[in-house]
C-alpha cells in the first residue's frame, strides 16, 4: 500500500499545514463516556466500511491563481451582486455580470464583462441604465446557451412612496448570438407581475430532446396573481425559452404553504442529465423569525427550511418542494443566497446534487453542505465545510457566510465562502476555497483565494446617493433632499462560481480592499478526480451503516502525551453475515477542547480519511448476526488542549466533547443496495 497525502498549494505561498479535523453533524450513535472526569465525550458517531483488499488513497492538489481585476476599466465605480458563467464548449470563454453604480444618475445599473482568455483579461460589452429618475437596475443573471450563444437578465424598479411601490420590480432579458459581444432584447411575459425578484437562468446542455432549452426562475408573491395587496406567501415562477433565449413563455408557478408569512431567499437552478430542472430555496417564516429571533443574533430555534423544487424534463410543471434541512437564519445579517450544483457526469457521482448554505444553529455560524444521490428525492445530513476556529484566531467568534458550490467534470466538488477567521472587528472577510474528492463527505484544508479583504469602518470610499421628495401638499410640510451612504458589506446577495470545460474552478466576488467595491476573479485548479467512498479501495463497496453498531471500551486519556486511546468493536445488528475484514473510514474528526489528529491510521491520515481494519470474531473474518468483532485500537493526539474549569457555580457535573469521530461504512456481501446508491442517513 502506498501512502500519499493531500497537497495544498497556493501560487507564491509555501505549503499549508494538513487539515487536522473536519466538522460534521453527528450521525446516529450510542452514548460513550470517554473520560470519567471533566473531559467526556457525549457520543461517538460511527458508520463502517468493509472491503477485501486495499491499495492507495486518493491524491489531490489545489492551486489558487492570482486575483484578476475584472472591473479595471471602471476602478472608481462600485460593483456588487455578481454572477459568473463559463462556456461548456470553450474553457476560454467566461461571462461576469454585476450591479454597478452610475454616479451621473445616482443609481444602480447592470453590466456585463466578457473574457476570451480564461479570465486573464476582461472587457465590458453591455450596460443597462435606468431610463427614468430614481429607476434602479439590479439582480443580474447570465449564462451561456448552446453553440456559443448567451443570455443576460436583470430586474428594474423605481422608488416610490408606498411599500408596494418600493418593492415593485420588472424583468428584462437579453439574448446574444455571439457569446456576449452583442445583445438584443428578448420579450418576456407582460403579466409576470410587478414584484418579481432575484431571478436566475440555466440552460439544458445535455444531448437529450430538450437540449438548448433555457429556464429562468424567480420568486413572486401570491398577491401579484389575485391582485390583492398581500406580499405572502411567496412562490417560485419558472419561465422557459424554447428558442435559445430570444423569447420566454408564461411561467409555471409553485407557491409556499399559506400558513404563517412564508418568504424565500432564492438560490440558483441546475439541469440534470435527463433534462430535469432543480432549484434551491431557503424558505423563511416571518412569524418564526419574530418568535425565535434572528435579526443579526443567533436564533433560538429554526425559522425555516432549505428545500429544492424539481421540474419534470422539459419544464412543464414544478413539483412540491423537497426538504433538504431545517434552517437557522439571521434576518438582515449577511444575507446571501444559497447555492446549488450538480455533477455533470463524472464516473463516481454523475447527477449528484449539492446544496450549500450558511446556518446559525451553533455559534459561530457555519457553512453547511448536503448532497442527494437520488435526483433530489432524499438528502444527506449536512456537513460543516468551514474549519472550526482556533482560540488564538482574531475572528474566533466571527461568523462565516455566503457559500458557493460547483462541480467539475472529474467529480471534484469546490466550495467557497466568505471567511472571518482573521477578522478583528467581525465584519471584514476573505474568500476561501476547499475541495471534496468523495462526493461531499470530507473537504481539503481551505485556502485563501482573495488576497485583499473586505473592510468596514476603515479607509474605504463612501458610496453616497441622493433621495428627493416633494411636499405632501400641506403648508407645514417641506419637500426634502436626503444624502444616504450605501454599504453592502457582503459584496451583494450573490457571488460567482463555475467550473469550466477543462475542470478549472473560477470564482468572482466584489470587495473594497482598494477602497471601492471592485470585481475580482481567480482560477483554481484541482488535480485529481472524485472517488466513491473517498478511496479507490472502497469505491465498489456497499454502505452497511445501518447493519453494524459501535461499541467502545478501554477508554483512556494520557495527559502527559495528550493522547486519547480506545478499543473499537462492531456488532452485526443485521440479519445477514458480513464478510471481513471490515474497513473503517473516518469522515469527521473533531473536538471542542483541542485540535485532534489521528496517530495510528493504517493509511497515514491524521483526520478525515483515516482508515482502520476491523476483523471478524471468527477465524474466517466473518461477522454473523449479533456477533461482536475483534477489537481495533484507535489513538488520537489532542494538541493545544483547552484548560477546562473543573468546578462551575451551581454545577456538580458537566461534560465536554473531547472527541467526535464520524465513520462511514460499506460492504459488498450484504447486497441489499445497488452500487452508486446514496449513502443512507444513519
Amino acid at each position: 500500500m502506498t501512502k500519499r497525502s493531500l497537497a495544498v498549494v497556493r501560487q507564491g505561498d509555501s505549503c499549508c499545514r494538513p487539515r487536522q479535523f473536519f466538522r460534521t453533524a453527528p450521525f446516529g450513535c450510542r452514548g460513550v463516556s470517554w473520560l470519567p472526569t471533566a473531559f467526556a465525550c457525549q457520543y461517538m458517531s460511527l458508520v463502517i466500511i468493509a472491503q477485501l483488499a486495499f491499495a492507495s488513497r486518493v491524491e489531490g492538489q489545489v492551486t489558487v491563481g492570482p486575483n484578476i481585476q475584472v472591473s479595471i476599466v471602471h476602478p472608481d465605480r462600485f460593483h456588487d451582486e455578481v454572477i459568473l458563467a463559463s462556456d461548456p464548449q470553450d474553457a476560454r470563454h467566461l461571462l461576469a455580470c454585476s450591479m454597478v453604480f452610475s454616479p451621473t444618475v445616482g443609481e444602480w445599473s447592470v453590466i456585463i464583462y466578457t473574457s476570451g482568455d480564461g479570465g486573464l483579461s476582461w472587457r465590458p460589452t453591455f450596460e443597462s441604465r435606468g431610463q427614468r429618475y430614481r429607476e434602479r437596475n439590479g439582480d443580474p443573471a447570465c449564462t451561456f446557451g448552446v453553440d456559443g450563444t448567451a443570455v443576460f437578465t436583470f430586474l428594474s424598479d423605481q422608488e416610490g412612496d408606498t411599500a408596494l411601490e418600493r418593492l415593485a420590480s420588472h424583468l428584462h432579458a437579453y439574448w446574444s448570438p455571439d457569446g456576449g459581444t452583442t445583445w438584443t432584447p428578448s420579450p418576456v411575459p407582460a403579466d409576470l407581475g410587478s414584484l418579481f425578484d432575484r431571478e436566475y437562468v440555466a440552460v439544458d446542455h445535455t444531448h437529450g430532446p430538450y437540449r438548448g432549452r433555457i429556464y429562468l426562475h424567480g420568486q413572486r408573491p401570491i398577491g401579484t396573481v389575485d391582485a390583492s395587496p398581500r406580499l405572502w406567501p411567496f412562490g417560485v415562477a419558472l419561465l422557459r425559452s424554447l428558442d435559445g433565449g430570444k423569447s420566454f413563455e408564461r411561467p409555471v408557478l409553485r407557491f409556499a404553504e399559506t400558513s404563517g408569512r412564508q418568504v424565500f431567499e432564492l438560490g440558483n437552478g441546475v439541469l440534470m442529465s435527463n433534462g430535469t430542472f432543480v432549484c434551491l430555496v431557503e424558505q423563511l417564516d416571518l412569524d418564526k423569525l419574530d418568535k425565535y429571533g434572528g435579526d443579526s443574533v443567533k436564533p433560538s430555534g429554526p425559522q425555516g427550511s432549505v428545500k429544492v423544487l424539481l421540474a419534470s424534463p422539459g419544464g412543464d410543471s414544478l413539483s412540491p418542494a423537497v426538504l433538504v434541512s431545517e434552517l437557522y437564519k439571521a434576518w438582515g445579517a449577511d444575507v446571501v443566497m444559497p447555492s446549488l450544483a450538480v455533477d455533470p457526469g463524472s464516473r463516481a457521482f454523475r447527477d449528484r446534487l449539492y446544496a450549500a448554505w450558511d446556518d446559525w444553529r451553533v455559534e459561530p455560524r457555519e457553512v453547511l453542505l448536503a448532497y442527494s444521490a437520488d435526483s433530489g428525492r432524499t438528502w444527506s445530513k449536512p456537513v460543516v465545510v468551514n474549519e472550526p476556529r482556533r482560540r488564538s484566531d482574531p475572528g474566533a467568534s466571527s461568523n462565516d457566510f455566503g457559500p458557493l458550490v460547483a462541480v467539475n467534470a472529474a467529480g471534484v466538488v469546490g466550495v467557497a465562502w466568505r471567511d472571518r477567521r482573521e477578522s478583528v472587528d467581525g465584519l471584514g472577510w476573505q474568500l476561501r476555497f476547499a475541495a471534496s474528492f468523495d462526493g461531499g463527505e470530507t473537504f481539503t484544508p481551505s485556502l485563501p483565494v482573495s488576497t485583499g479583504r473586505m473592510k468596514a469602518g476603515q479607509d474605504e470610499e463612501w458610496l453616497v446617493t441622493a433621495l428627493g421628495s416633494r411636499s405632501s401638499g400641506t403648508a407645514v410640510d417641506p419637500m426634502f433632499v436626503r444624502l444616504l451612504r450605501q454599504e453592502w458589506s457582503s459584496g451583494g446577495h450573490t457571488s460567482g462560481i463555475t467550473a469550466d470545460a477543462n475542470g478549472t474552478f473560477h470564482l468572482l466576488w466584489a470587495d473594497n480592499h482598494t477602497g471601492v467595491h471592485q470585481l475580482w476573479t481567480s482560477a483554481i485548479r484541482v488535480a485529481g478526480e472524485g472517488v466513491r467512498q473517498g478511496d479507490t479501495t472502497l469505491a465498489e463497496l456497499e454502505d452497511i451503516s445501518r447493519d453494524v453498531e459501535a461499541e467502545v471500551t478501554n477508554v483512556a486519556y494520557e495527559r502527559k502525551t495528550q493522547t486519547l486511546t480506545a478499543e473499537l468493536r462492531l456488532r452485526n445488528i443485521s440479519d445477514s453475515v458480513i464478510s471481513g475484514p471490515i474497513r473503517v473510514r473516518a469522515v469527521a474528526v473533531r473536538s471542542d477542547v483541542g485540535i485532534p489528529a489521528v496517530v495510528n491510521a493504517e493509511n497515514g491520515s491524521h483526520g478525515a480519511g483515516a482508515i482502520w481494519t476491523i476483523h471478524g470474531g471468527g477465524h474466517d473474518d466473518r461477522l454473523a448476526p449479533s456477533e461482536l468483532s475483534a477489537p481495533t485500537a484507535i489513538r488520537v493526539h489532542l494538541a493545544d488542549p483547552l484548560v477546562v474549569e473543573l468546578v462551575r457555580p451551581g454545577k456538580a457535573k458537566f461534560n465536554h466533547e473531547v472527541l467526535d469521530l464520524g465513520l462511514r461504512a460499506f460492504s459488498k456481501p450484504l447486497g441489499r443496495r445497488p452500487a452508486g446508491a446514496a449513502s443512507p442517513q444513519p
